[in-house]
């Protein structure tokens, strides 16, 4: 069995299979991500990225079975390949999907590019917390040195990526999130920000917390659609996983 995703479902499902003295590896993308997991010897983790062929020779070398896709939900890419890996395989694959927020007090975009086009012709600063995949195509947006503030992962890599796309070192904020509140309220509040840039990571994510916090300082929320999908809960994967293994939950 292999866990794909340093998320908050990837790390309870670990957890559950660690507990449950059940073996597994767990595959994340950063040292970050490795650390939050259970310190187990039923657990194997894995910091290293795969792409659609070494997942498949993975999963053929080590003969797994069962694959569980927690990924974040925009990480698209990754599913893709996880996807592509088990095809024409006997292999079972779970997609680990958040249940999406209701908060309707946002404006919702299909991408990022048509945020950047609905901003052109508006005044006023931008707090953005995307992440930093998508923050080059930011700078087409005139002026985005002076508008963006940015929050990104503390890692020195990251940093020097934004501070060299042209980001103002002042106005980058590395911390890890999810953010309460109150935290959010103080990081928008450094200076007067107008909009907020974010994508619906659900309450894992902190989502709620960040567009209650825009709604009270009276920041335009544009929020990144999440991409459509289907599949279980953490709770349901771990409950297909009993019935797996002739577990009783009750």
């Amino acid at each position: 069995m292999i866990i794909f995703g340093g998320t908050t479902e990837g790390r309870e499902i670990a957890e559950y299979l660690s507990d449950n003295r059940i073996k597994a590896y767990v595959s994340v993308a950063s040292d970050y991500g490795a650390n939050l997991l259970p310190q187990s010897d039923y657990i194997t983790v894995l910091n290293d990225r795969m792409d659609a062929k070494k997942m498949r020779n993975f999963f053929i070398g080590k003969n797994i079975h069962l694959v569980i896709d927690a990924t974040h939900p925009y990480a698209t890419e990754v599913t893709g390949n996880i996807k592509e890996a088990v095809d024409g395989l006997d292999i079972k694959c779970l997609r680990v999907v958040r249940e999406e927020s209701q908060n309707k007090n946002v404006k919702q975009f299909d991408s990022l590019t048509d945020i950047i086009s609905y901003l052109r012709d508006r005044d006023g600063n931008i707090f953005v917390t995307t992440g930093s995949k998508e923050l080059k195509e930011l700078t087409g947006l005139s002026g985005y040195q002076d508008r963006c503030m940015i929050r990104v992962l503390d890692s020195e890599d990251i940093v020097d990526m934004c501070k060299k796309l042209g980001f103002k070192k002042e106005y980058i904020i590395a911390k890890r999130g999810p953010f309460s509140f109150d935290e959010n309220m103080f990081h928008f509040s450094i200076r007067k920000n107008a909009y907020l840039i974010t994508k619906d990571g659900g309450s894992a994510g902190g989502y709620e917390d960040k567009i209650k916090a825009a709604n009270r300082l009276d920041m335009e929320a544009l929020v990144i659609k999440r991409p459509v999908e289907s599949g279980l809960t953490a709770k349901e994967v771990m409950r297909y996983i009993d019935d797996l293994y002739n577990r009783d939950r009750s």
